[in-house]
């Protein structure tokens, strides 16, 4: 019998429960465990942040339905921030994870230096001024954010939705 065709589907096989298990066993930090309230009223800044600095690198921070108030964030380093976009895009009261921006101008989500950066299933509003939602970028050009996955995100009232350099 030919050996290397029987290692083949075993090597396979155990790759693909490697994978499962990391996948699995990848923690997943809540915002609401950090003091974030996303009552639409409450300034969740200071909690938010506190939350993006838990998470470690490749991490997932996860923000339920609410909306969150916030002012300017920063990270550094590979995060997936994951919402619940609950459909009805750009219906006048948006359901889901909406992430509002409270500041006057500026940005939002400043992630710079990422690599593995993933958004997905949220609302990032503006508050009609001179704003961007989510700036990606970095240093130099080795240090430039890659790997960026958007998925079910709404960009909504802001002079700049995403902004990639």
């Amino acid at each position: 019998m030919n050996r290397p065709l029987l290692i083949m589907p075993a090597f396979l096989m155990v790759c693909f429960f490697a994978f499962c298990s990391a996948i699995a066993s990848a923690d997943v930090y809540n915002v609401k465990d950090y003091g974030a309230v996303g009552d639409g009223i409450t300034d969740d800044t200071s909690a938010l942040q506190t939350a993006l600095n838990a998470v470690p690198e490749n991490g997932t921070l996860y923000i339920p339905y609410g909306i969150y108030l916030t002012g300017a964030l920063t990270r550094s380093g590979g995060i997936k921030i994951m919402g619940d976009h609950m459909g009805r895009p750009l219906a006048p009261t948006p359901l889901g994870t909406v992430l509002k921006f409270n500041a006057v101008d500026g940005t939002m989500l400043n992630f710079y230096n990422q690599l593995n950066f993933v958004l997905e299933n949220l609302i990032l509003a503006g508050n009609n001024a001179a704003t961007t939602l989510v700036l990606c970028g970095g240093d130099s050009f080795n240090n430039r954010t890659r790997h960026c996955l958007i998925d079910h995100c709404e960009f909504r009232d802001a002079t700049n939705g995403l902004v990639l350099g």
